[in-house]
């Protein structure tokens, strides 16, 4: 899974074809604030960085009770990555308050040294929420270690890292996460249904397909180094159970088998669901694509019962199957070169006005589509192509109205269209390379990690906290509905974000 590869797969395929001939550069998108230039970038996962032992930080009278006391409120007027910033990258807080500062420090957590006095920027009022923004800048301060920003009126930041291997170090960990939870047994994968881990397996595999190299072998699995992303042996346990959940003999697959709730139509219950085996095939397919250099036998065998999966939702007649069956055309045309599956994508094209609909299951069966090595409608790749860049647009256009510079998640935490976006905007860089939309991504990530203004790190701390992802009470105020698809996500978009970083020399 080499990046090289994959501008031979999409750049390949989309430039060489024509597929994006004659179309504009994407519109410029200031997503910038208080002189964060294009050197701007984000953070790794939240391993929530204290001092000492751990403790968050608050306005406390001394260094002593600082250290060791919870915050004084829940709410944090300065917002920061809690991970962590890129040694030389641009580092921005967002200051949010009913006043603001004129000037903030930024001090060293190991001895309490002030190294870096700012003054905020480009003040705002937000009326939503009654209360002033600001920017601080302070990306002069490269010492890696440990920091907070301190401002009247405002208080403390929570702590964060300044460091080279931010990236890589918050994307191992969350891949290691991923990892020793798929090869830890079946005691927390029977809550799972089978669409829950379709949208988890789609995104992982994205990840390993456009960034491979970036991806480590070193997580912890099982199989050790083994030459294949850690990565990818947690994804291959996750298409394992898939496998469990079909019916060897009719292809078919069961929503929820662990649940046992009927909701037909919408990928759940006990009995043969065609959504949930359409989304079935559809990751089974891309699995075996990507794959097959490394085992072509068990490629093979995933390959194989895609295309049951397929011949029953075909035999089922149902509607309601239809956008998770095109996505699985399009894998499968892209799998084995079959002339029907194309029939069929081309058709269903043709007949849905999909640019003014782009949902989860027209993502990926457009994203296949284009980056297929089999022979293509070029028509169908300019149309294709103009719907994500407009998607992706959009994207970006809600990041620069935010004074996070990201799309905001909702008051109950549902971070999915904002993960959304970045799922858009890194597929569109990839055909267009755009840096506006690495700098939204970016960005994305600092909002996700942190940089919001409830200051909640939504991917959670550690272990624990995941295995109890289904029980509200046990999760951080804020991170809502936040679950397994979402870390699949938070993958994606940090292992982008690492690939770029390491292009651009940053």
């Amino acid at each position: 899974m080499h990046r090289g590869r994959r501008l031979a797969i999409l750049l390949l395929a989309v430039f060489l074809t024509g597929c994006v001939a004659g179309q504009d550069a994407p519109e410029k998108v200031d997503t910038r604030r208080s002189g964060a230039d294009a050197g701007e970038t984000g953070a790794g996962m939240d391993l929530q960085k204290a001092p000492g032992d751990g403790a968050n930080p608050q306005d406390a009278q001394t260094a002593e009770a600082e250290q060791t006391q919870e915050p004084v409120s829940d709410i944090v007027g300065i917002c920061v990555n809690r991970t962590g910033y890129i040694t030389d990258a641009v580092k921005l807080a967002v200051f949010c308050g009913s006043e603001l500062p004129q000037e903030f420090q930024v001090i060293r957590q190991a001895d309490g040294e002030t190294v870096f006095t700012g003054t905020l920027k480009d003040q705002g009022y937000r009326r939503q929420d009654q209360e002033y923004t600001g920017y601080g800048d302070f990306s002069q301060v490269q010492e890696p270690g440990g920091y907070y920003i301190e401002a009247p009126v405002l208080g403390r930041s929570y702590f964060f890292e300044i460091g080279d291997s931010v990236y890589e170090d918050a994307l191992r960990e969350l891949s290691g996460r991923y990892v020793r939870y798929w090869e830890g047994g079946a005691a927390f994968r029977e809550e799972r249904s089978v669409l829950e881990a379709v949208r988890e397996t789609a995104v992982l595999l994205l990840a390993c397909e456009l960034n491979g190299d970036c991806l480590s072998d070193e997580t912890g699995a099982e199989e050790g180094a083994n030459g294949i992303p850690d990565l990818l042996d947690g994804i291959r346990s996750e298409v394992q159970w898939l496998l469990e959940m079909q019916d060897a003999q009719t292809g078919a697959v069961c929503g929820d088998p662990a649940r046992g709730q009927e909701e037909e139509g919408e990928g759940g219950g006990q009995s043969p669901d065609p959504v949930s085996s359409a989304a079935f095939a559809m990751a089974l397919a891309r699995f075996s694509y990507l794959y097959q250099d490394y085992d072509t036998q068990f490629a093979t065998e995933c390959l194989k019962a895609a295309d049951r999966a397929w011949v029953y939702v075909e035999q089922s007649g149902s509607a309601q199957a239809d956008g998770w069956r095109f996505a699985a055309a399009a894998e499968l045309y892209r799998a084995s070169g079959r002339k029907s599956f194309h029939d069929y994508v081309a058709g269903y094209l043709s007949e849905k006005d999909y640019q003014s609909r782009m949902d989860e299951s027209m993502f990926w069966g457009c994203a296949a589509y284009l980056s297929t090595r089999q022979p293509v409608e070029l028509s169908l790749c300019e149309e294709i192509t103009r719907a994500l860049m407009a998607r992706a647009d959009e994207a970006a256009r809600a990041a620069q109205g935010s004074p996070f510079l990201a799309r905001e998640c909702g008051p109950d935490g549902d971070c999915g269209k904002l993960l959304e976006d970045g799922m858009y905007l890194s597929l569109v860089n990839h055909m267009v390379s755009s840096r506006e939309y690495e700098l939204v991504v970016e960005n994305c990530l600092h909002y996700l990690l942190g940089r919001n203004r409830l200051s909640v790190s939504y991917p959670g701390e550690g272990e624990e906290d995941l295995k109890t992802a289904e029980n509200e009470t046990l999760k951080p105020p804020g991170r809502g509905s936040w679950g397994r698809a979402e870390d699949g996500s938070m993958i994606f978009l940090l292992s982008e974000t690492l690939c770029w970083q390491r292009e651009h020399g940053e």
